[in-house]
């Protein structure tokens, strides 16, 4: 597994750097420690983590909506929230997009080695599924050409491009895009 990079949004110096010792310790990549939610956009937009922590906290509105709704909808950045209380995590339930996940504090090594791979794996299907769904929309308009990307009867997964109509270059570009057919 290449090492993750991750950015840590948490106004504690010290429960940062504990993070940040226990990930390093896990094989990720702390890339930046943020003290406050517009640091952690600016930091985000600037360095590309795979995935913000993000104490509950923080995730205060802002111009645009929360934290988490700009790094995941701006950026395809998933955000998985640390809160110290289950009280806490039952507030997922109102908001309008949902983290990545939520880690409770305290939590062990092997709770946040898999959140976090949890939440990446989630964050790259959810960019598939939208590639997908743009590649289908782009089809019943009749503006791409015929693409399929599927697996076969023997689960193996493939990509099909041909011309129909105008288009079949953009169309097989975008299924090149989806990191399963990148070596296409």
């Amino acid at each position: 597994m290449p090492s993750r990079h991750v950015l840590i949004v948490d106004d504690g110096a010290i429960n940062s750097l504990k993070i940040q010792d226990r990930l390093s310790k896990l094989g990720y990549r702390v890339i930046s420690l943020a003290d406050s939610s517009a640091t952690g956009i600016a930091e985000s937009a600037k360095s590309s983590p795979d995935l913000l922590l993000l104490d509950f906290m923080h995730d205060i509105e802002i111009e645009d909506g929360s934290t988490a709704e700009r790094v995941r909808n701006v950026l395809n950045i998933p955000v998985l929230y640390l809160a110290a209380n289950a009280n806490t995590a039952a507030e997922d339930s109102k908001m309008e997009l949902p983290p990545a996940g939520f880690l409770l504090k305290p939590f062990d090594d092997l709770e946040l080695k898999t959140a976090i791979e949890t939440a990446v794996d989630r964050n790259r299907i959810r960019i598939d599924r939208e590639k997908q769904r743009r590649i289908k929309a782009d089809l019943t308009r009749g503006s791409a050409s015929h693409a399929h990307a599927g697996k076969d009867n023997k689960g193996e997964e493939t990509a099909v491009a041909g011309k129909t109509r105008k288009g079949a270059e953009e169309a097989f570009a975008l299924i090149k895009s989806i990191p399963a057919f990148s070596s296409l």
